[in-house]
Formats: C-alpha cells, structure tokens, sequence
C-alpha cells in the first residue's frame, strides 16, 4: 500500500472509496506498514487503474516504491565485488522482499539479460505487474551502475498499448511489447564493473536513485515546491508556480496536460504530511492544521475524513492503540 494512497489523491481520487470497493477497512492505508495480501493488493491496483483511468499504473508506482521494497537487501547488495555478484545475490535472495517471484541474470552474443517470472497464476498476463517490474528492475540496475546507466532494451509480455510515450519516457530506450519473457537487456561489459560509489558508500543517496525518472516528471516537481512552500505556511497557487518558474496559466496547462490539477498535487503533499505531524503526539491538531497551511481547523479535518475515511483524532487513537498494524499478507 506505499505511496498508493497520494497517488490517488494526486489525480483527484479518493482512497477512503477506493478501498471501500475492495471492501479494506480505512486503516489499510493509514500506516506506512501496513501489509494485505498480494492477490488482493493487484486487485485494488486494477480498480485504481480503471477508476482515475489512470496508465500505466505499474510505471507510476515504481517511482515511488524502489526504496521501500528494495532496501531491506541493501547490505547484502552493496558488500558484493561486481554488479554480476551483486545480482546474483539479488536473485537468490529476492523472495524475501517479493514472494513468488525470480529473478536471473544471462549472457548472450554480448548482452545480459536480467530476466523476471513468477509462478503465481494471478500474475500471468497481469499488465500492471509486468510494468511495475520491468520498471523496479530497471531502478535497481540504474543505482547499482549509476545514474547515467540506460538500458540497450526492454522485453515486456504484454502487448503495445495505445501509447507508449509514458514507456519510452520512462525507461529511455527501445521498448519490445508482445515478447517472451520479462527482462531488461544490456551491454554485458556492465556486469563486470564495481557496484557504483552511489550505492556502495551512501545509504542516504539510496533515495536519489530515484533522480533519473523525475527528472521531466513535472508533479513530482510541484510537490516538492509546495514543501518548500508549506515551510513558509504558504501553499496558494500563485506563490508555488512563481517559486517554480511560472505563471498560474502555465502551471495549470502543463498539469493538465499529464492528467493532474494543482490541488490534487497540493492535497497529497498535505495527506502525506498529515499522517507524519499525527504520529508526533507533541503536535496538538490545531497545529497540524496550521502547519499545512489550513485556514482553520475544521477545514483540515474535512480534507483527512476524505482522504482516509476518519478524523484526525480517530485516526491518531487507532494508531497508538495498534490498530493499524500490519495484516498478513503482501
């Protein structure tokens, strides 16, 4: 469920409903630990993806989650002589941080291949699961070789969507749909050079490999500046694209045009901050409210009940109660 929950809201979506169709009580987003089952988990992603018509979905995602998912093997990453020992252990240890799932890595005519498949029937032909993987691996590869790394191409099951610019722009080199297998192909030579200093030495820049796809990506831009904002309790339209280079009419056109609006981006920040000052007990809601910039009190309130379906202090009694804790599964 990490980072899902700001996506959706992030284009003009509320989680509260969406896990309501699931039929998840409103806890299953409110702690960044919380866990569902795998099955369940693509379930919900699949409402997500067709509720906000939002695609693809599994690309989005993988911005968000490559820290999350993958640092539990960071050590064991980082300690190997080569990036071919390093993906080996990647590969043999991979299970525990995705169950069901493998990965390998081969040569062939000059080009390794890092390649995905999985034995768990509800993910065959899951497009959702294809992107989101292909894509994750692709990250892992860029932080271990550094952020000038580009693949020599991308080898994904599922047939060519209508547009395919999202891909391209994500992954930045030839994407071939309708292949046989999942992998990620590039110059073998790779595979014999140390893990990048990046990686090896900086567990703090663990987050910047994330650099190289938000580059162009122009929400991740704006909610960076409404923290920026927010620090000087400001987070109006006018003062965010002035800090940001532009006028109101430029933002506006340039979100609309990747499917996004000011205050959904605005909203997100504003969610993600909310669960983060709610866990601090020394922060009265008052606080909280005048910190993300709210006019008033009940306004912040009837954001938090949209967003995550309860109220601020409901949502602060369940947490030090242990009633968010994580349910079994993925």
């Amino acid at each position: 469920m990490l980072h899902l929950d700001r996506i959706i809201i992030e284009y003009g979506g509320s989680p509260a409903s969406i896990l309501a169709i699931e039929g998840l009580p409103h806890v299953a987003h409110s702690a960044t630990e919380t866990m569902i089952p795998f099955e369940t988990h693509m379930e919900l992603l699949a409402k997500v993806e067709a509720e906000l018509k939002l695609r693809p979905l599994g690309l989005i995602l993988a911005t968000r989650q490559f820290v999350a998912h993958f640092y539990p093997l960071y050590l064991l990453l980082t300690i190997q002589p080569s990036v071919s020992d390093s993906l080996i252990a990647f590969g043999k240890n991979f299970s525990t941080v995705a169950e069901g799932l493998n990965t390998k890595i081969k040569s062939s005519d000059g080009c390794a291949y890092l390649t995905l498949d999985t034995e768990l029937d509800f993910l065959q032909s899951n497009i959702i699961y294809e992107d989101h993987a292909a894509a994750l691996l692709a990250q892992l590869l860029r932080w271990l070789l550094g952020v000038n790394f580009k693949p020599s191409k991308i080898l994904l099951p599922h047939s060519a969507p209508k547009d395919t610019i999202p891909y391209h722009a994500f992954f930045g080199c030839p994407i071939h749909f309708g292949s046989d297998q999942l992998a990620i192909c590039f110059d073998e030579k790779y595979l014999h050079q140390s893990i990048s200093a990046t990686a090896r030495f900086a567990r703090k820049e663990l987050s910047e490999a994330l650099k190289w796809d938000r580059r162009s990506n122009l929400p991740a831009q704006l909610r960076l500046a409404i923290r920026e904002g927010l620090q000087e309790r400001k987070c109006d339209l006018t003062y965010i694209a002035k800090l940001m280079g532009m006028s109101n009419r430029t933002l506006q056109r340039r979100l609309q045009q990747v499917g996004t609006r000011f205050h959904w981006q605005l909203d997100s920040v504003r969610a993600g901050q909310a669960r983060k000052l709610l866990a601090n007990h020394d922060f009265r809601i008052s606080d909280i409210s005048n910190i993300l910039a709210y006019t008033d009190q009940a306004s912040f309130t009837h954001s938090f009940y949209r967003w995550y379906g309860t109220i601020p202090t409901e949502w602060r009694k369940m947490a030090k109660s242990g009633s968010t804790a994580p349910m079994r599964g993925r």
